[in-house]
């Protein structure tokens, strides 16, 4: 039996022509018929051998996958919660991927860790939870997260979905990556996305510091959850959220930190590319010391940090050696507890910038012990300043610039 075709049926209703019982039902047979599939006719059923090409090795659901799919699919690895001590499973499945990379899937619930999950890496290793409210990494005896080292720059790793947990009081680092200095490169780096960072119980637990990226271009930070310990006031147990050294051309939005005495800090000695380029935007950070620190040597070029509120005991914005900046449409308060010396904005040394549309204020603070400034400048130069705006309750001598 041949198979046949749309032309065979149009033939059937010309006029004068009489299809007989035989055709009709050879027609019929046929169109459960395909020409080829591979590499044979007849009736379309898996066998042996037909999937391993481009096909899932499932001959029930007959899903198609491309090659490219299928060697992505291989790469990932799904792991799930013991009940118990998960640090020998997820550290035996790192270093497996250690030289090729790959995916490590987390599913829900907590996982828990007796030891610091390390490795050096060649190729890059995503780590992708269920979403941070509902994969826990739970680090216990005063250990440090995760830190992974790329022995090569890497395209792309990724950290999402995922809680950072810490039961004991600020020690250790959440989470570290550390990539290979580079002069420049436009390799896309590492992304940290959906990730909360935290103490078991904020009242006792804490880490010593949040994220911290050393030689790391091209990052990208979103939707990022930092708390430290209930302290009530400064200084504060944790000394930093966010921590970018030598780290050019990297982006935070979407970052709420509370309780610690950096929210973003960036620092180094001049290595990758001198940390150039960060921008900051769509943030809050809220009972901290200092909002946003900038002090890399000898300078950091490209600096903007937008529409977000900072409500600091010390410092909103303290930018030093930093070049070509913008500070727009910011809401900088003192918090009320402070009884600090306080700046919304301090530059020193930090030239080529342009601050405009910020309201800058002391709303509801009572200890007027201490000076309050709105803008402290000092050794700046080819500067703009535009519609600033604010009050303050603050004794005589302060002032607003």
């Amino acid at each position: 039996m041949t198979v046949q075709g749309i032309t065979t049926v149009k033939s059937f209703f010309e006029t004068g022509d009489r299809p007989t019982q035989a055709q009709f039902e050879d027609l019929i047979d046929s169109s459960m018929l395909t020409s080829t599939i591979f590499g044979r006719t007849g009736i379309i059923a898996a066998v042996t051998g037909d999937y391993l090409a481009n096909m899932i090795t499932d001959t029930s659901a007959k899903v198609i996958m491309t090659m490219t799919e299928r060697t992505a699919l291989a790469a990932i690895t799904k792991l799930t919660p013991s009940g118990g001590d998960d640090t020998a499973v997820v550290q035996a499945a790192i270093t497996a991927l250690a030289a090729t990379g790959g995916v490590l899937e987390f599913g829900t619930g907590t996982f828990v860790f007796t030891t610091a999950l390390t490795s050096t890496c060649a190729g890059a290793i995503s780590f992708v939870g269920e979403g941070a409210r509902q994969t826990i990494f739970r680090f216990d005896g005063g250990i440090s997260g995760l830190s992974i080292t790329y022995s090569t720059l890497i395209e792309r790793p990724e950290i999402k979905g995922i809680s950072f947990v810490t039961t004991t009081f600020a020690t250790g680092t959440a989470l570290e990556i550390t990539s290979p200095s580079s002069a420049s490169t436009t390799t896309p780096g590492v992304l940290i996305e959906d990730v909360i960072v935290r103490g078991s119980d904020t009242s006792v637990d804490c880490w010593l510091k949040g994220i911290r990226l050393v030689n790391c271009w091209n990052a990208v930070l979103h939707k990022i959850g930092i708390k430290g310990l209930d302290d009530a006031t400064s200084p504060f147990d944790q000394t930093q959220g966010i921590e970018l050294i030598d780290c050019p051309d990297n982006t935070i939005d979407k970052a709420y930190i509370y309780h610690t005495e950096n929210c973003v800090r960036v620092a180094g000695s001049g290595g990758s590319g001198g940390g150039d380029g960060l921008k900051v935007s769509d943030f809050i950070f809220v009972g901290v010391t200092n909002g946003i620190v900038v002090d890399r040597p000898p300078t950091c070029t490209g600096f903007w940090a937008t529409d977000g509120h900072i409500n600091a005991y010390t410092r909103g914005l303290k930018l030093t050696n930093t070049r070509q900046f913008q500070i727009a449409d910011l809401e900088l308060y003192k918090t009320a507890l402070s009884s600090n010396g306080w700046e919304g904005i301090e530059l020193t040394s930090s030239d080529y910038g342009f601050v405009h549309d910020c309201t800058i204020s002391c709303p509801g603070v009572t200890d007027v012990s201490a000076f309050s400034i709105g803008v402290g400048v000092s050794d700046t130069a080819h500067s703009t300043f535009s519609n600033l705006s604010g009050q303050f309750w603050v004794p005589s001598g302060s002032s607003f610039v």
